[in-house]
């Protein structure tokens, strides 16, 4: 699945969206495991708070419209369609809150004894995701008649209203989505063709706009797969612990005169070590600054002083 939705082999003419509903989250396959899990509890305790805060909001449009003086020029089949939008937001927000806490909480016992919890994820992500924008568009929906319910037959007023609840609504929507393709491009790539719509419309259906989507998910996928083959290189390979060279016992020691014995300094070991500095003699010519390229300030010139010291003896 990850090498589809990375476009392996594939050029830009011959690309092929998967069509996946779950496409959104794949990057996050991508990353470490502690990164993953720590991410994954995250965005499912957004998931249950937001659904609770948003409860408010829900109940607060709903209120608002039924506190109304005068029932006169809304008909029957108005406060009916009214009542079921309220309802169906009110659903989709108590939902939200009740599976976002459950999932949340979920994923604090299981994720990190489980390496495929991820995968176990996804379906739930997409289920929240799908809630949360289930209740934004209906209390837009419900906003809009309750507008119209409260302030008619005072026409100007109600059109004012209506006119305000619309733009708002568009441009956050619009501002939203422009969001959405600028920073995660192949996510929407691979996504159902009425996602591209909603979250794409013109991306989607003009054939340039379309054809610079794709410009712009085969960069992002290229920029992911070598990330994440960088951090699994350097996850993966062996570090050489500091005692195994004259260069780990001369970094050891700075960092002991500092006061900081257990200062890990391997990182700095393999940095010199990239730079071919792989005994302490060859280093005796590095200036504080160039040696501040491969460790901390305060260990660089501990080390430049330590040097010093024994080319003078």
């Amino acid at each position: 699945t990850l090498s589809r939705f990375l476009l392996r082999g594939v050029d830009v003419p011959r690309m092929e969206s998967m069509r996946d509903i779950n496409s959104a989250w794949y990057p996050l396959a991508l990353e470490n495991t502690d990164v993953r899990n720590e991410r994954l509890i995250m965005i499912f305790e957004a998931y249950g708070l937001f659904g609770v805060l948003f409860s408010n909001i829900t109940w607060i449009n709903y209120e608002w419209a039924l506190s109304t003086e005068s029932d006169e020029g809304v008909n029957d089949n108005l406060w009916r369609a009214f009542e079921l939008i309220m309802c169906l937001a009110l659903a989709c927000n108590l939902y939200l809150a009740l599976y976002g806490a459950s999932f949340w909480i979920t994923s604090i016992i299981a994720n990190s004894g489980d390496g495929d919890y991820f995968l176990q994820s996804v379906t739930a992500l997409t289920f929240c995701q799908q809630l949360l924008g289930a209740t934004v568009v209906l209390n837009a929906i419900g906003n809009c008649m309750g507008v119209y319910i409260k302030l008619s037959p005072h026409w100007i007023e109600t059109g004012i209203g209506l006119a305000a609840a619309v733009i708002l609504y568009g441009v956050g929507l619009e501002i939203l989505a422009n969001h959405v393709v600028g920073t995660a491009p192949l996510g929407l790539f691979h996504s159902p063709g009425w996602v591209k719509l909603i979250w794409g419309t013109w991306d989607f259906l003009l054939p340039k706009r379309y054809e610079a989507l794709k410009h712009r998910a085969k960069g992002q996928a290229e920029k992911l797969e070598r990330r994440a083959y960088q951090e699994r290189t350097w996850l993966s390979r062996p570090r050489a612990r500091e005692s195994d060279s004259s260069v780990g016992h001369l970094l050891q020691q700075a960092a002991n005169n500092l006061g900081l014995s257990s200062y890990d300094t391997t990182l700095c070991q393999e940095k010199l070590a990239a730079e071919l500095y792989l005994e302490s003699d060859q280093m005796r010519d590095l200036e504080v600054s160039e040696l501040a390229r491969c460790m901390p300030l305060r260990l660089a010139k501990e080390v430049r002083r330590l040097l010093r010291s024994t080319s003078e003896t």
